[in-house]
């Protein structure tokens, strides 16, 4: 048997409505963020000279083709709630992109005893203490919690890179 006209016409056109909705969330939650953080791009010897200075480090690692990366940026790090706690607490956002491979971060995600991403580190401002490492999936209070427990940093730094966009 056959559908009738109606029928299909209206099966075409939900389909099309289904298909549209799809694209414009895909833009909306995969394309361009409009950043609230002022991230940095990550390096080994600027991490360390931040430390050394007693700053609060916040460090994404992330990359292009991670979903759960680009969920945990939208939902639960690059948050106005965050980036109030990161101001006041004057800590130091940094983004390490994955997206090429790149042996360097492979070694801080090894030395992190960490096999994949998306994975969020906090260092606390005592250069000795150890980080508070956050792994997967994260909501918004998990972050917070993290830069609380991590604290303020202890003084101003100079940033040597120039900050991601």
């Amino acid at each position: 048997a056959y559908a009738n006209a109606d029928r299909k016409l209206t099966a075409w056109a939900a389909a099309g409505i289904v298909i549209g909705l799809g694209v414009v969330v895909s833009f909306k939650f995969f394309g361009p963020i409009e950043h609230k953080l002022p991230w940095v791009a990550y390096n080994e010897p600027q991490l360390a000279q931040l430390r050394r200075e007693g700053k609060t480090v916040m460090v994404d690692f992330t990359a292009n083709w991670c979903v759960n990366c680009k969920l945990n940026m939208r939902f639960a790090i690059d948050k106005v709630n965050v980036a109030d706690i990161v101001e006041k607490n004057r800590v130091v956002p940094m983004v390490a992109d994955w997206t090429d491979k790149s042996p360097a971060i492979r070694a801080k995600l090894d030395e992190l005893g960490s096999n994949s991403i998306p994975l969020l580190v906090i260092y606390p401002p005592d250069p000795n203490a150890e980080p508070i490492v956050l792994r997967d999936l994260l909501t918004e209070s998990q972050v917070i919690q993290a830069l609380e427990n991590a604290g303020p940093s202890l003084a101003e730094s100079r940033l040597i890179s120039a900050p991601v966009h």
